[in-house]
């Protein structure tokens, strides 16, 4: 390492000339870092693919030689012609009806690259689903408009737990699509990576960066090496980092410096490692994970000023610890790589978790690993019911789960999983409880009697993916609330049985449509129209109110009561109803319902925006999709009223 101040500032200005009045210098000497890497250290470099020093302005390639990506069209890629004006140059062509500069005056875009009014390139079409592995159509976007679009785009309630929403979010992300031709401002696979970087699809989006190419683009270039670097890709020194050679942003000097490192260009570090010094940011845990990559060594880096994807990177690569410490100071992707990593004590990694958790970017088997690792006392565990009132969410989850473990009594298991249950008590994802604690709750003997215990259970196992073990806590509907899990239990598994019990539930309903009479009317005005929406029978009975009597004249049409819940305005409706209509834009359709929705999910919203949505997901052709959001609409939702229906006792179902 070099560390004269007189030899930095004589450094500083040798690389000055080097990367910015001769840049092909500095792209030929980017191009050595990868070819002394795959000798130095084939762990790192074994899967890069060989890069070719670019060829001198004006030359062309020969015809037996494979094209480049910085001198051709390929892969989604316009050429530079120099001057940092290879986009703008190429446009003013195009618009004039002229080829770009430098380019064969008859070449065409390469396939599937897509340039909108202002010039900016998409790049290829890419994506990791299609129609043979759940995709949504490589035309789903086709009808929409571009603006539009990315700004609905940007706003996709990836960061969720709701599983609905988060699945059907992921898929418009991951689905391979054209982009529409529009005025634009942003590439949409930018906007699509950064939105799996937010929900923590750490692995899904270094693999569509590595399929990605946006030129000229230095805001793709970034959130695309970020991708690459968390997901531990081997690309990350190649090509696709190219602005690395170049820029004097404190992120891409550091990755230089790592990818000359190594390389095994340990001159080229230090120089790059000298700017850094010399601009005053110099970070002592990132000099010693460089010092660690030239020397062969893992040693600890201790703390980070400043951390980024680079340090995240070299800490997996050199076989350390990904911290808490460090990973708080980034967001929910080194989070997730530091709650999955088991050199932390399992205390760190649930740390890292409940940071997180809100997200949905923890996976089920991630959370019962850290809930399953924590240390508790045999006190702690054998009153678990009187040391969960301070503790936080997951840890007051892992205490109960395994308290259940060893609990035998089926009727103190049950008040454990209440006092797990996050609409009772402290506000916590709903799904994440049912998740952690359904599998221990599954093997109790039920008991439909509980009053609300039996309900409570039900519903965790129903929404915990235990619906067969659920049916035996449910005797034959006496409420509102237990007619609403007979029907979500039908929709989760259906089978004779379940089927009878849903027409008792719809039954019951009709009987009590009131609250006069014992029901709850908000919760059958969803029954049933969840019911209609999905075409399933129902009772002969009528399932909607009789016409209302106004100043003593019959109503020509039935009043909606003013149920309590969020509303949908008119606009929206009207606006997803168009996009519905267009088959060009079922993509956009999907992305305007689970917008409206939101990372809440649906049962907060009061029936009839609930039964709009499930109608319109039928309508789009998402016929599982509209069968699991109804689920969840009847056993959280929809909104209690200020006097909340009774729990009564129920008979065993025989």
């Amino acid at each position: 390492m070099i560390n004269s101040r007189s030899n930095v500032l004589g450094i500083w200005g040798l690389l000055a000339g080097l990367l910015i009045c001769c840049p092909t210098h500095a792209q030929s000497a980017g191009n050595q870092d990868l070819s002394h890497a795959r000798s130095a250290d084939p762990d790192f470099s074994a899967a890069e693919p060989p890069v070719a020093d670019p060829p001198e302005t004006g030359s062309q390639p020969a015809a037996d030689q494979a094209p480049t990506r910085d001198n051709t069209v390929q892969q989604g890629t316009l050429p530079d012609t120099g001057g940092g004006k290879g986009t703008a140059s190429a446009t003013d062509a195009l618009d004039n009806g002229q080829p770009p500069p430098g380019a064969s005056p008859t070449a065409p875009l390469a396939p599937g690259v897509v340039v909108n009014q202002l010039g900016s390139v998409d790049g290829p079409v890419v994506g990791l689903l299609d129609d043979s592995n759940g995709g949504l159509g490589s035309q789903m976007w086709s009808g929409a408009v571009r603006s539009d679009l990315e700004n609905e785009l940007s706003r996709i309630p990836i960061v969720t737990t709701d599983p609905v929403v988060r699945d059907l979010a992921r898929r418009l992300l991951l689905t391979r699509a054209d982009a529409p031709v529009g005025t634009s401002h942003k590439a949409l696979v930018t906007i699509r990576l950064q939105k799996l970087l937010d929900g923590g699809l750490v692995n899904e989006a270094g693999a569509l960066a590595a399929e990605a190419a946006v030129p000229n683009d230095p805001e793709f270039a970034r959130v695309q090496a970020e991708a690459l670097l968390y997901a531990s890709r081997a690309e990350v020194c190649s090509d696709m980092t190219n602005a690395r050679l170049s820029s004097s942003e404190l992120f891409w000097l550091e990755l230089r410096a790592f990818c000359f490192a190594r390389a095994g260009d340990a001159p080229a570090a230090d120089l790059t490692r000298s700017i850094i010094e010399a601009e005053g940011t110099n970070d002592g845990g990132f000099a010693t994970l460089i010092d660690d990559v030239e020397q062969g060594r893992a040693q600890s880096p201790g703390q980070f000023a400043h951390p980024s994807a680079v340090d995240i990177y070299m800490l997996q690569k050199l076989g350390l610890p990904v911290t808490t410490g460090i990973a708080a100071q980034l967001g929910t992707a080194a989070n997730l790589i530091a709650l999955r990593d088991p050199r932390n004590a399992p205390i760190e990694r649930l740390s890292a978790a409940e940071h997180i958790v809100r997200t949905g970017a923890p996976e089920g088997v991630d959370l019962v690993a850290i809930a399953d690792a924590q240390a508790f006392s045999s006190e702690q565990k054998e009153d678990a019911l009187g040391h969960t009132q301070q503790l936080p969410f997951l840890m007051r989850q892992a205490l109960i789960r395994q308290a259940l473990a060893l609990e035998t009594r089926p009727a103190a298991r049950v008040a454990l999983v209440e006092r797990a249950d996050p609409t009772a008590n402290e506000e916590g994802p709903f799904h994440v409880f049912a998740e952690l604690q359904a599998p221990r709750l599954a093997p109790t003997p039920a008991q439909p009697s509980a009053e609300r215990g039996a309900w409570v259970a039900a519903r965790a196992l129903i929404l915990g993916n235990r619906a067969d073990a659920a049916a035996q806590w449910l005797g034959l509907p006496e409420n509102p609330l237990t007619a609403e899990a007979a029907l979500a239990l039908d929709l989760a598994l259906s089978n004779p049985d379940n089927d009878s019990r849903a027409q008792s539930a719809l039954a019951w309903f009709n009987a009590h449509a009131t609250a006069e009479t014992g029901g709850w009317p908000a919760a059958w005005a969803l029954a049933a129209g969840i019911w209609q929406a999905l075409g399933r029978s129902v009772p002969a009975e009528p399932l909607v109110p009789a016409p209302a009597n106004v100043q003593g004249q019959t109503a020509p049409v039935p009043i909606p009561l003013p149920f309590d819940g969020a509303k949908l305005e008119p606009g929206t409706v009207s606006k997803i109803d168009a996009a519905v209509a267009d088959p060009s834009r079922r993509g956009e359709a999907i992305l305007l319902v689970i917008n409206s929705i939101g990372s809440r999910g649906p049962a907060h919203f009061a029936p009839e925006a609930s039964i709009y949505f499930i109608s319109t997901l039928k309508k789009l052709g998402l016929d599982d999709s509209a069968r699991q959001l109804p689920i969840e609409c009847l056993l959280l939702g929809p909104p209690r009223p200020a006097n909340r229906p009774a729990i009564a006792a129920q008979p065993v179902r025989s």
